[in-house]
This record gives C-alpha cells, sequence and structure tokens, in this order.
C-alpha cells in the first residue's frame, strides 16, 4: 500500500462516489483533507474478517471482493465492491469485529478515513455531515435490502424434503 501524496487528479474520480457526490467542491476538499488517498495492489486487505475496523473506505478506482471464512470450508464470496462503492461504513456508528475481509482483487485506488477524522469533520461541517451521513445510512440500508433478497431467495431454493418423498414415491418406487 504507498499513499498517493495529490488527491487533485481523483478529486473529480472521488466526487463521483455517491456517499460525496452531494458535497459542495469546498465541503469535499475539506474532507479530503481528513483522508487518506492510496494506492493498492490486488491481494492488499483493507479489512480482515474478525478485526476491529476504524475506517471507511471509498474504491476511487479497481475492485475488491468482500469476503467470509466459513471454517472446515472455502471462504464465501459475499460481493464485489466497484468504483464510487464505500465499505466500512459501520465503523462510523460501533467499535465490533468485522464479520467479512475487503480485498483488493485487482490495482485500485482507496480512499481511507479513520473514524475519527469523521467525526471530527462532522462537529465542523454539520451542514456537510449530515448529508454524508444520510448517503451512508441510504447505502447501509441498501445492501441489508440486497442481502435480504439473496437471504430469502436462497431459502426458496432449499429442497423440501416433503418434495423430495413425493418425487420417490411416484416415480422410484412405482417401477
Amino acid at each position: 500500500m504507498e499513499q498517493i501524496p495529490d488527491h487533485g487528479p481523483y478529486e473529480e474520480r472521488i466526487g463521483d462516489v455517491l456517499t460525496f457526490k452531494y458535497l459542495t467542491a469546498n465541503e469535499r476538499i475539506e474532507f479530503l483533507k481528513e483522508s487518506e488517498l492510496l494506492r493498492c495492489e490486488a491481494g492488499e486487505k483493507m479489512i480482515g474478517q474478525g478485526d476491529i475496523n476504524r475506517c471507511i473506505y471509498a474504491l476511487v478506482e479497481g475492485e475488491m471482493s468482500i469476503f467470509a471464512k466459513k471454517p472446515g470450508a472455502n471462504d464465501v464470496v459475499l460481493s464485489t465492491v466497484r468504483e464510487g462503492e464505500v465499505v466500512g461504513e459501520s465503523a462510523i456508528f460501533m467499535t465490533v469485529k468485522a464479520t467479512a475481509s475487503v480485498v483488493c482483487t485487482e490495482p485500485s485506488v482507496v480512499l481511507k478515513i479513520h473514524r475519527k477524522s469523521v467525526i471530527d469533520y462532522f462537529r465542523r461541517h454539520p451542514h456537510a455531515g449530515n448529508k454524508i451521513l444520510m448517503l451512508i445510512v441510504y447505502s447501509l440500508l441498501d445492501k441489508l435490502r440486497t442481502a435480504n433478497i439473496e437471504l430469502a431467495n436462497e431459502k426458496q431454493t432449499v429442497i423440501n424434503l416433503d418434495d423430495i418423498d413425493q418425487y420417490v414415491q411416484e416415480t422410484i418406487m412405482a417401477v
């Protein structure tokens, strides 16, 4: 991981991140002063499952994967993070162990903001802070909605044993 000292070439792309999209140019510049811009290689971990995460990460360029380790099995890929998306938002609200890992799957540029810096920014810029908070809450609720839909679909595809019993009785036992 290498820190990129000048945000300038990436300012417009950072403005495309939904969480920062509605900030004025001045609000965004002030927010960027609180952040680190990182160049990451494929395979670099942003968040480790089981670690306490205290930062949010906005993907400016590249791609990341979110995956969870399943005891006795292969890692389960939960989702892919695309340019303009944010991960680790819950770090703003609570200090708990991460339930999944986030790893760059290709060379990437990531904006990293520490929880304390975000909260300090909110105190100094409450209007901009409200905009960011509303978009973080929106993002978290959208992720929850997506997870609920995936869970519901997974439960619907579980084979019903009654159906198997009936199938066996009608087809195999009838022979």
